[in-house]
């Protein structure tokens, strides 16, 4: 697995930083997990924010759309939007965002 393009680390939960057991979540999960380890499109979770609470990340669109968004932000900072949307197939950004 690459480094996380995310500020993130195992034992501390990205989303509301408790810290504890956390568990491995690729952004871009099912068929797209894979190239999630392979370009760092992880963050360590705990399970509540990963599966458990109504705001975890697999139960609640909200929530796994504002960590798409982070992830491409923070990947469009050393790529191009372009090699982004090759990976992942989407933009997630609003047009008035910045592009490389």
């Amino acid at each position: 697995m690459t480094r996380p393009v995310l500020q993130t680390r195992p034992g501390i939960c990205y989303i509301c930083r408790k810290r504890g057991i956390t568990q491995v979540h690729h952004i871009f999960y099912g068929p797209l997990r894979g190239m999630s380890d392979e370009n760092g499109l992880i963050a360590h979770l705990c399970m509540d924010c990963h599966m458990n609470a109504p705001h975890a990340v697999h139960r609640c669109i909200d929530t796994d759309l504002k960590l798409r968004q982070r992830c491409q932000r923070a990947f469009e900072r050393s790529h191009t939007r372009d090699e982004f949307v090759s990976l992942v197939g989407k933009n997630y950004l609003t047009e008035k965002e910045k592009k490389k």
